[in-house]
């Protein structure tokens, strides 16, 4: 099981990963061991500001590799599918919102897929099924 962690580009959503991280060590303690980050999403990215810039800059040197490559930048098109009750890809399909979320989609697919054997050990596996062994 994994957890995405959505995460605006401001202050205080660095503020509060500590106290996210240690509710999900409690979980993983008390309810489900198997329980991962799948990665860290920045949103409501707007990189016309330095101070959004910075804050972005910082989410990746201190996370690294948990740090989704997908951000969703900020939109409009986003907020008025919400308000409309469409999905982004109904609403506004060619929007940069739309285009954030099919990118998020591809990226958590292949984060999440189970890691497939070399090619070599997969055939011997197709082969030894085959056979009955």
């Amino acid at each position: 099981m994994f957890v995405l962690i959505p995460m605006q580009t401001h202050y205080f959503a660095l503020e509060g990963m500590g106290e996210l991280f240690s509710t999900i060590k409690i979980i993983k303690e008390r309810l489900n061991s198997n329980l991962r980050i799948l990665g860290i999403l920045p949103t409501l990215v707007d990189a016309r500001t330095k101070m959004n810039r910075s804050i972005l800059s910082q989410i990746k040197d201190y996370f690294s590799d948990k740090v989704f490559r997908t951000i969703i930048r900020i939109n409009i098109d986003l907020a008025e599918a919400s308000a409309n009750k469409k999905s982004i890809f109904d609403y506004a399909p060619n929007s940069n919102g739309a285009r954030d979320y099919a990118d998020l989609s591809e990226e958590v697919i292949a984060l999440s897929r189970p890691e497939e054997p070399p090619k070599d050990e997969k055939e011997n596996v197709e082969k030894g099924l085959a056979s009955g062994t």
